[in-house]
């Protein structure tokens, strides 16, 4: 998880230091939503943070909704999703769309 928020944060310092526009999406699904979880997320606060400093719109996260689903009914409870994420139908099909605009994939 830490290596993604570095990933973005070590970018961001990049294209800032270009003066050049930049946007990200980190996309978590299977074991990588726990990054998004409100209850357990070990990073939810270097998230909130790193929203916070970079410009608007800059910076998106994205929580896999089957994912989400499957964790609830195993788990026997709503799962709550860090307010700077967004839900999300399919974590693949995202991957896709975002790859056919033209966006780069990177995986830590």
């Amino acid at each position: 998880m830490n290596l993604v928020l570095n990933n973005v944060a070590n970018m961001a310092e990049y294209y800032r230091g270009r003066s050049e526009r930049f946007q990200f999406e980190v996309v978590a699904y299977g074991p990588g939503l726990a990054m998004l979880r409100d209850d357990i997320s070990p990073v939810k606060d270097r998230i909130k943070q790193l929203v916070e400093i970079l410009p608007p719109g800059s910076l998106r996260f994205s929580a896999y909704n089957n994912t989400k689903e499957t964790l609830e009914k195993r788990e026997g409870h709503p799962i709550a999703i860090i307010p700077q994420a967004s839900v999300i139908p399919s974590g693949a099909v995202r991957l896709v769309e975002l790859q056919e605009q033209g966006w780069s994939y990177l995986r830590p």
